[in-house]
């Protein structure tokens, strides 16, 4: 089992081929919930000084790129999940097992905090993982102190 995202599954279908699976998290049996792991994606950010007709090309190139035909078009060209509803409801999302297993699990998902602190927190997190399932560290209280003051040090050099 392998908890990742929609970018991969291209690299891993072409590995698994039939073999893979994709699902969401399931069901924590304690306490009978879903998981609600962070979701991403692209955005745009347009600075607030920019008007006119910048603004304008900008605002129709935003509404080109988003719209449910070209959001199509790149589940087509990339197989990655689209952001517009009506794409992700297209059966080249529903009809497709593996998009439509990264469809059911996005949407069991919270929106991540887009705040640069969210790096620190990344980025320990990989290591404690890499701590325990590449080096087999079971003293999981030791991996997550050291994951906790990695990622304060990370914050407190932003």
């Amino acid at each position: 089992m392998i908890v990742n995202g929609d970018w991969e599954l291209g690299n891993y279908a072409d590995l698994l081929g039939d073999d893979l699976g994709v699902a969401p998290l399931p069901t924590v049996s304690s306490t009978g919930m879903d998981p609600a792991p962070y979701t991403a994606g692209a955005f745009y950010m347009v600075p607030s000084a920019v008007e006119g007709d910048n603004l304008t090309v900008v605002l129709d190139f935003i509404a080109w790129s988003t719209n449910t035909e070209n959001q199509i078009q790149m589940v087509e060209d990339l197989r990655r999940l689209p952001a517009n509803a009506e794409a992700l409801a297209d059966p080249i999302v529903t009809d497709d097992t593996l998009l439509a297993g990264a469809a059911e699990a996005v949407q069991k998902g919270i929106p991540q905090p887009t705040n640069v602190e969210m790096r620190c927190v990344f980025d320990a997190m990989n290591t404690a993982i890499r701590d325990v399932l590449g080096a087999g560290n079971s003293d999981f209280a030791a991996v997550t102190a050291a994951m906790q003051t990695a990622a304060d040090n990370c914050v407190a050099t932003l």
